[in-house]
Formats: structure tokens, C-alpha cells, sequence
């Protein structure tokens, strides 16, 4: 669940790229599995793996994983980029890091169709 107060971001959009940032508090429930944020446009879908793009995102309160230990991807075709775990050697699902008391700040650019 989301806390109603911390729910909704900012974008501009310049041409084909967009930039986002905001903050959500996952408060109530733990997450289970992926974590998604949902982004105001859809990221382009392009050639060679050049739609990829990161998002920086820092988790406050994350029950055991470190500030600095997670990664947000966006895909191209996808309206959201997931936040995994980067504290391995492979990205992982990081729902099971996160407590019911997160605030989730991002910001980052993609390149919308």
C-alpha cells in the first residue's frame, strides 16, 4: 500500500525525453516480489537494449538492506521501472528488504515513443 499523502511525482517532458522524481511511502503492508513504480508515459521501445535506463533511488527505512544497495531499471514498452536489489552479483526482487514503513525517493530520465 501506498500512504495517501506520498503517492504522486513530478515529470517534465522535453522533446522525447522525460525526467521524473518523487517520493512514495510504502506504509501498512509489506511488499511481496517486484517493486514497481508506475511512470507518467511509456519508456520508447528501441533497438539494441538502447531503451534501457536507471533511475536513482534510495530507500529509507528498508528493513535490511543498505541505503545504497538497490537499483531501479525501466524497460522499453514498460509505463514503470522495478527496484531490485543490487547488493549481489544479480539484480534480485528486493520486496523482502523492504518494511512496512518505507520512504522510496527517485528521480531519472527516459526516452518516451
Amino acid at each position: 500500500a501506498v500512504t495517501a499523502g506520498e503517492d504522486q511525482a513530478a515529470y517534465t517532458r522535453d522533446g522525447r525525453v522525460v525526467h521524473v522524481n518523487g517520493e512514495v511511502n510504502l506504509a501498512g503492508t509489506v511488499p511481496v516480489g517486484a517493486i514497481r513504480i508506475n511512470l507518467p508515459l511509456a519508456i520508447a521501445n528501441l533497438t539494441e537494449r538502447a531503451d534501457r535506463c536507471l533511475f536513482k533511488v534510495v530507500l529509507n527505512n528498508g528493513a535490511t538492506l543498505a541505503i545504497s544497495d538497490y537499483v531501479a531499471v525501466g524497460t522499453g514498452g514498460d509505463s514503470f521501472f522495478t527496484i531490485y536489489s543490487g547488493a549481489g552479483t544479480a539484480l534480485a526482487d528486493c520486496a523482502a528488504n523492504v518494511d512496512a514503513d518505507c520512504d522510496l525517493y527517485f528521480s531519472g530520465s527516459f526516452i518516451t515513443g
